[in-house]
């Protein structure tokens, strides 16, 4: 019995490596809802972080934001298990450029963030810097998502900072110079000047958010954007990563 039962679990795993290997190479020719579909039935029969990076790399391809979190909570998994997660670098910042040269630098942006939160890396940083460089471009793009309520708050000199990830209505704060700032919208504004900060993690609806970047420096007249995301600080929620997965065919 104990035979026969190892026997099943290694061709459960042949199985799904098999349908990991078939998803890649339907994605590669571009038909992802047929990728999707082979790799969200190799999660279901093994949870291998390399697996579960691929499904949200397709979701991100197909448009879906949640696939970014996926990818997150995978690098995280790996690293925990003892896996090298750099093998995926390349493909994370071919994702950033794609994503950032057909407009949707502010996904771009979440996408190395969300990642350089869980596996600081040179080249992730340096990518996010470019982005970085005309933060008026992306802080533009966001601010136009913003109510005219909140917009019209603006100050022209003052620094503001842009948040992202965090459910409504949440409150958010940050220090600097000695002095707390705090908002339950997704802007928040400060005294002019320039001067260092940092962002505190949110605990919200009994979920914890943790900010990246969690500090830098503030100036006259520029947008600084902040990404919350969820981190498990145990173990990944997989099982209802898989219902979700699977509820999204």
């Amino acid at each position: 019995m104990h035979f026969h039962h190892h026997e099943r679990k290694e061709n459960k795993e042949d199985l799904a490596f098999k349908l990991y290997s078939e998803a890649i190479d339907l994605e590669s020719k571009g038909m992802l809802n047929e990728a999707y579909m082979k790799i969200v039935e190799a999660v279901r029969l093994s949870p291998n972080p390399v697996f579960i990076f691929e499904m949200g790399l397709i979701q991100l391809k197909e448009g879906m934001r949640e696939g970014i979190d996926v990818m997150v909570q995978a690098i995280d998994q790996a690293q925990r298990t003892g896996l090298d997660v750099s093998q995926w670098i390349p493909r994370i910042l071919t994702e950033a450029k794609i994503l950032s040269s057909h407009g949707k630098t502010k996904l771009a942006v979440l996408l190395l963030s969300g990642v350089n939160s869980v596996y600081p890396n040179s080249s992730i940083e340096e990518e996010l810097s470019s982005l970085n460089e005309s933060p008026q471009q992306i802080g533009g793009q966001i601010q136009s998502e913003l109510s005219p309520q909140v917009s019209s708050q603006s100050s022209v000199s003052s620094p503001k900072i842009l948040e992202y990830g965090l459910p409504q209505g949440c409150n958010w704060s940050i220090y600097a110079e000695g002095k707390g700032f705090s908002s339950s919208t997704n802007v928040l504004y400060l005294d002019p000047g320039k001067y260092k900060f940092k962002v505190m993690p949110v605990t919200c609806n009994g979920v914890t958010y943790y900010p990246t970047p969690d500090m830098g420096y503030l100036e006259n007249g520029k947008t600084y954007y902040v990404n919350f995301f969820k981190r498990s600080q145990t173990s990944i929620p997989w099982i209802p990563l898989l219902v979700l997965a699977i509820a999204l065919i």
